[in-house]
């Protein structure tokens, strides 16, 4: 399988992105700071993307192509202007979320600081 890990860079995302990748499947980490994400695992595919700027269809669209899951587990430690809590834990997932729908991602995994939560997004 494809699947889309976004926060593959942070310390829960390194460690969900180890075990898919020792798994078999292809991991597409998604970061904020590509650069530095290929820089720590060159050996991944890196995508940019950050819940508080990528805000429209367009700006997911092309990070969707051929992923079959997504993994949620950008988990913000802290807020600032540039990464509010509100676009990061609510606004960001549910435009990605309503647009994997749309382009036939077969699931979503959402991580919160609570747990887990598995999304079917095709019936």
């Amino acid at each position: 399988m494809r699947i889309l890990v976004l926060g593959a860079n942070g310390t829960l995302g390194r460690v969900i992105t180890r075990t898919l990748v020792d798994a078999g499947h292809t991991v597409i980490g998604a970061s904020r700071d590509r650069a530095r994400a290929f820089a720590r695992s060159p050996d991944l595919g890196w995508v940019s993307a950050d819940f508080a700027r990528d805000e429209g269809a367009l700006a997911w669209r092309a990070k969707l192509h051929a992923i079959d899951v997504i993994v949620n587990a950008a988990l913000p430690t802290r807020e600032s202007a540039t990464n509010p809590f509100e676009s990061t834990l609510a606004l960001g997932p549910e435009r990605l979320y309503t647009l994997a729908t749309s382009v036939g991602v077969a699931r979503v995994v959402h991580l919160t600081d609570e747990g887990w939560r598995g999304i079917d997004t095709v019936s």
